[in-house]
C-alpha cells in the first residue's frame, strides 16, 4: 500500500514505516541508560578532571576532597563489558567519554558526532512524508552528502593537526547534516511518482483483459 504525499508522489509504506521504526529505536537506544533507567547504572559514572570537556553530575562532589578526586568509579571498558546498551554500539562507535554527551549524569553509548548522525537520520525520515518529493532524484542532495562527508574528515584532520579544537557541540552540529543527507539521498526508497503507480495499474488491467 502507498499513501499520497503530494499530487504527484506516493509514499511507499512497505519501506518507509519499517525504516522509521528502526531509526527511531536506534535513536532512543543511542541515548543510553541515562534516558530509560539511570538509577541502576549510577555506578557507571566516570570522573573527569575539571579541565576536560565534560564532567559528571557527581564531579562537584568529587572535588570536595582529594581522596574522592582520585577515585575512578568505573572505566569505559567496564561499562561496555557489563551494559548491553553500550555493547550494542561498541562495534560502530568508540564512545570516548571526553567526546560524548551525558544524560542524567550517565555517558551516552555513542559519541557526540554519532549522536548528531542518529538525530539527523531520524529527523530526515520524519520529513520524507512532508517534503520528500522536493529531494526526489536531486543531484544536489548527493553533492551535499559528499560535502558533509568531506567536512567530517576536514574537521577531524584540523583537530588532529592542532589548527582548531572541536567540541562536543560542534561534533553534534556536524554529524546532524551528515545523517540527514544520508536519508534524503535515499528518497527513492520511500516515495515514487504517481505516474509510475498509474502506469503499473494500467499494465495490470491490460493483462486482465486476456
Amino acid at each position: 500500500m502507498k499513501w499520497m504525499i503530494s499530487s504527484r508522489f506516493l509514499l511507499r509504506k512497505g519501506w518507509y514505516f519499517p525504516s522509521l521504526f528502526v531509526l527511531l529505536a536506534l535513536w532512543v537506544l543511542s541515548l543510553g541508560p541515562g534516558l530509560y533507567d539511570p538509577s541502576p547504572y549510577a555506578h557507571y559514572r566516570i570522573y573527569f578532571p575539571p579541565n576536560t570537556e565534560k564532567s559528571l553530575s557527581a564531579a562537584d562532589a568529587m572535588e570536595q576532597t582529594d581522596s574522592l578526586k582520585q577515585m575512578v568509579l568505573y572505566s569505559v571498558e567496564m561499562v561496555r563489558k557489563h551494559n548491553w546498551n553500550f555493547q550494542l554500539f561498541s562495534s560502530v562507535c568508540h564512545s570516548k567519554p571526553e567526546r560524548s554527551v551525558f544524560l542524567n549524569g550517565i555517558q551516552m553509548p555513542v559519541n557526540s558526532r554519532c549522536s548528531g548522525i542518529f538525530s539527523g537520520l531520524l529527523y530526515a525520515i520524519l520529513l520524507i512524508p512532508l517534503v520528500g518529493h522536493r529531494f526526489y532524484r536531486k543531484k544536489w542532495v548527493l553533492s551535499l552528502l559528499a560535502f558533509t562527508f568531506l567536512f567530517q574528515f576536514i574537521d577531524v584532520g584540523g583537530n588532529v593537526m592542532g589548527w582548531w579544537t572541536n567540541s562536543v557541540a560542534s561534533r553534534i552540529l556536524l554529524g546532524f547534516p551528515l545523517g540527514m543527507f544520508m536519508i534524503l539521498a535515499l528518497t527513492d526508497l520511500f516515495i515514487q511518482p504517481r505516474m509510475e503507480e498509474d502506469n503499473h495499474t494500467t499494465k495490470l488491467n491490460s493483462y486482465d483483459k486476456y
